[in-house]
C-alpha cells in the first residue's frame, strides 16, 4: 500500500455504529431513489457489476464496478442504476470524531466521492463480512459489522486522500458538460476547452473513461432527464428539449438503450 500524508485534526475518540446493510443483485433489481432525498446516514456503495448514476448536491457522477462512492448524510443525493445488470453492496453508519462528525471534520464531505479500490476482492471481503449483521442480529455481529465497517472508512480515507493533488482528468471538460447540460455542444468546443488536437483529445478522453466524450456527454444529459421524468409532469419531447436533445424519437432510443426502459416507463416506475 502506497502512505499518504496530510495535515488533519488530532481525534481521539471515535464511535461507529452500522445502521443498514444491503445487498442488491438479480433478479431483484433496485432502482434507488432518482428524484433525491436528504441524506440522514453516512453511506457507502460499493459496485461488483454494471454502473449507477450518483447525484449530490449540485455534482453528478457515474460509479463503475470495482468502485466505492461516497454518500454524505445532511446533503441531497439522488441515484440510480443505469445498466440491467447491477450488483451492489450498501452499508449506512454513523461515525463521529471526538463527538463530531467524521468526514467533515477531514475535509471529505465534498469533492470527488467515487474512488477506484485498489484490491477490489479485498473491498468485497469487507462488504461481506459486515453483511453477515443483517443475519444474525446479535452482539457479537453487532460489534464484527463495526470492525468490518471501520475497515471499510479507513480504507476510503486513504484512497481519497491519495487521491488529493491528483488532478481527475479532463475535469474542466467534464465541468464544461455539466455547465451546458441542457445545451448542443459540439466536438471542436470540448477539444478546445481541453487545448487538445481533436482526434488526439477523443483518442485521450476515450482512454479515461472508456467512452468517447459526445457519448459521454449523451449520457450525462440521459441521467439528468431521469430527475425530469421521475420528479415532474413534462411530456417525453419536453423532458428531450430540457436537456438539449431536439429529436424526441432519438431521445427515446438512447434513454431505452442505457435503462432498459423507455422514459414513459420509467416515469411510471418512478412515480
Amino acid at each position: 500500500m502506497q502512505s499518504f500524508e496530510r495535515n488533519l485534526p488530532e481525534m481521539n475518540c471515535f464511535s461507529l455504529e452500522v445502521k443498514d446493510i444491503a445487498f442488491h443483485v438479480p433478479p431483484i433489481k433496485w432502482n434507488g431513489d432518482i428524484s433525491g432525498h436528504i441524506g440522514i446516514n453516512d453511506v457507502f456503495f460499493f459496485v461488483l457489476s454494471g454502473e449507477c448514476y450518483m447525484k449530490i448536491e449540485d455534482d453528478c457522477f457515474i460509479v463503475k464496478s470495482g468502485q466505492i462512492a461516497y454518500l454524505p448524510k445532511g446533503k441531497m443525493r439522488a441515484y440510480t442504476r443505469v445498466t440491467e445488470n447491477f450488483v451492489m453492496y450498501e452499508i449506512a453508519f454513523d461515525i463521529k470524531a471526538d463527538g463530531k462528525e467524521l468526514f467533515p471534520l477531514i475535509g471529505l464531505d465534498k469533492g470527488d466521492y467515487a474512488v477506484d479500490a485498489e484490491n477490489p476482492d479485498a473491498v468485497k471481503a469487507l462488504f461481506e463480512g459486515a453483511s453477515r449483521y443483517e443475519f444474525n442480529r446479535s452482539g457479537f455481529f453487532d460489534i464484527a459489522a463495526s470492525a468490518k465497517c471501520f475497515e471499510i472508512i479507513s480504507e476510503y480515507i486513504r484512497l481519497r486522500l491519495l487521491s488529493e493533488g491528483k488532478k481527475q482528468p479532463f475535469s474542466e471538460v467534464i465541468g464544461y458538460m455539466k455547465k451546458h447540460i441542457g445545451e448542443t455542444i459540439c466536438l471542436d468546443e470540448l477539444s478546445e476547452v481541453a487545448f487538445m488536437q481533436k482526434n488526439y483529445f477523443v483518442k485521450k478522453f476515450r482512454e479515461a473513461y472508456m467512452t468517447p466524450p459526445m457519448e459521454y456527454f449523451a449520457r450525462l444529459k440521459i441521467y439528468e432527464a431521469m430527475k425530469y421524468l421521475s420528479g415532474g409532469n413534462m411530456r417525453v419531447d419536453e423532458t428531450a428539449k430540457a436537456v438539449g436533445i431536439s429529436d424526441s424519437a432519438y431521445f427515446s432510443r438512447f434513454f431505452k438503450k442505457h435503462t432498459g426502459l423507455t422514459p414513459a416507463d420509467y416515469r411510471k416506475l418512478f412515480k
